[in-house]
């Protein structure tokens, strides 16, 4: 969509301004659960004050959980021009400028939270400016849910409640795709003034979106969604055990056959509330005294265990992450029972990198380089972040080596947390090894049957020192 004047603008921010409204109240909702604020559980309208504070202590906030067992897995560490490359393409400057390193997993919590967010992409002064954004910040609107991108994206704020000057209007930033227009959108005559215009022209609305899911009717779903019921299932099980665990824990007293004595106004003198060390006794021979069992606690116990179930089964989280069972579990066991995460982790990485190309293609439009605003070969290097045990893995790749004749140099970045950084470092110990070898020159060899198999040519040691230097 290109808008042309005030007109067109005032026309947009009245068609799709409530609809991005309704869009933010939706996704505060997802909001407000990840920051702990749930949905209370049920309570008699004769609740105390003391029943209250149970409601307030029941909140058991698990969403936090869910989104960052995830997204802790999600590490771009390169992006090279092929998925065969091993170096980095001149592009990923364009990563280190913005320091994406840091921002991606920013990014990475929205769209988990709220089922999708983007990267708006900018012309800058010496790289393209490449920043994450909510979608509860910026409302992206789509055709076809399926479009690569929106057709209007708006930011509703800056407006000061407590100032009488803007009582009358809103501040919109407007995106279209040429320009980023900041305006006053009149909130009864529905009039539009510009207080400012910047010129992207980039031909598109530069937000790249990011989807926790691609669905093709509505906007995607995120991580906490699909457990808003199971999360509300939870808090009111705990809320059941802790109001067991206060009234019915221990065992109750009571007493029969007994004339308290009162006061002038008729109330009781004596306290014989059952306190967990209050000691009953009185000299009335017709007086008795008894207790009734303590509440069995271990079914509301299993209860909330299930919830805990349910909840890993669908959020795909480990059984162990949530219950905590790490007794005798072999690694066999634990890798078997990641298994579900690690494909969601992989499905994640297959959308999100797709998000990232695409976002690299915008960024040369951007920066004017045609040629990273046309590659399609570029792959975004994710870190491998599985937790394997790193004494099995080096004794995997040591066989491939030994058994397939595998190159090492091709394992190393196969190592459990090897960074692009680590590899380009030991890229170089290792040319710089072999340069330093090629010039100590052959060495001669006394003994054995094929000793002179062993000892290099001329021509050999000729080629090997241009390897080196290429390697250099």
């Amino acid at each position: 969509m290109l808008l042309a004047d005030e007109a067109a603008i005032g026309e947009a921010l009245q068609l799709w301004g409530p609809v991005a409204s309704m869009e933010w109240v939706r996704l505060g909702v997802f909001e407000a659960y990840y920051q702990g604020n749930h949905r209370p559980p049920y309570q008699p309208e004769t609740a105390t004050r003391e029943f209250k504070e149970l409601v307030h202590r029941c909140t058991t906030n698990l969403t936090p959980l869910i989104v960052h067992t995830m997204t802790q897995r999600l590490v771009v560490d390169g992006f090279r021009p092929s998925s065969s490359s091993v170096e980095n393409a001149p592009q990923w400057e364009w990563w280190q400028a913005n320091g994406l390193d840091a921002r991606q997993k920013a990014l990475y919590d929205e769209v988990a939270k709220h089922g999708y967010g983007g990267c708006m992409v900018t012309p800058g002064d010496t790289a393209p400016v490449m920043r994450p954004v909510s979608a509860r910040e910026w409302w992206v609107g789509f055709d076809d849910f399926s479009d690569d991108w929106p057709f209007l994206a708006l930011k509703n704020g800056d407006r000061k409640e407590d100032d009488p000057t803007t009582k009358d209007y809103e501040i919109w930033h407007v995106l279209d795709e040429r320009n980023r227009f900041v305006v006053r959108f009149g909130t009864t005559s529905g009039s539009v003034v510009i207080d400012s215009v910047t010129e992207h022209g980039l031909g598109v609305v530069p937000i790249v979106p990011f989807r926790n899911r691609w669905t093709l009717t509505r906007y995607p779903e995120g991580e906490i969604e699909p457990v808003i019921a199971i999360q509300d299932r939870l808090n009111q099980t705990v809320m059941d055990l802790l109001v067991a665990q206060t009234y019915s824990a221990s065992p109750q007293k009571y007493a029969t056959g007994m004339v308290l004595p009162t006061d002038d106004q008729g109330r009781p003198v004596v306290d014989l509330r059952a306190f967990a060390k209050s000691l009953w006794a009185t000299s009335d021979p017709d007086a008795k005294f008894g207790s009734l069992p303590e509440a069995n606690l271990s079914n509301i116990v299993e209860a909330i265990e299930q919830a805990l179930r349910v909840y890993g089964l669908t959020s795909q989280t480990p059984p162990h992450y949530l219950l905590g069972d790490l007794v005798n579990l072999s690694a066999e066991a634990l890798l078997a029972a990641d298994t579900t995460l690690a494909k969601k982790v992989g499905d994640h990485q297959m959308l999100f990198g797709e998000a990232w190309e695409q976002t690299f293609r915008l960024a040369g439009v951007a920066a004017g380089d045609e040629n990273a605003a046309t590659d399609t070969e570029a792959q975004v290097w994710w870190r491998d972040t599985e937790p394997r045990s790193i004494a099995q893995q080096v004794d995997a790749m040591g066989k491939l080596v030994q058994m397939l004749g595998v190159p090492p140099e091709a394992l190393w970045e196969k190592v459990p947390g090897t960074t692009g950084a680590d590899l380009q470092l030991w890229r170089t110990e290792a040319a710089k090894a072999r340069l330093r070898a090629i010039r100590q020159g052959p060495q001669t060899v006394t003994s054995g049957a094929n000793a002179a198999e062993r000892a290099p040519t001329g021509a050999s040691v000729e080629a090997a020192k241009e390897r080196a230097s290429r390697a250099v």
